[in-house]
């Protein structure tokens, strides 16, 4: 019975670790995505484009 629960309590922690091995490369393809996203040429010609009709009113 012991046996049992220690294998039980084993699964669930290898459980929990692949899934913070699956959340961690869902972030890295998140990070990636960004970074494609920022580094894109037509975005980085925009920039302060973008910004200079807007006013801030305090």
């Amino acid at each position: 019975m012991k046996t049992s629960k220690l294998e039980e309590k084993d699964t669930l922690e290898l459980l929990k670790i692949e899934n913070l091995k699956e959340t961690r490369i869902m972030r890295e393809i998140d990070i990636e995505r960004l970074n494609k996203f920022i580094n894109n040429p037509i975005i980085n010609e925009g920039k302060g484009k973008l910004l200079s009709p807007l006013k801030v009113f305090k």
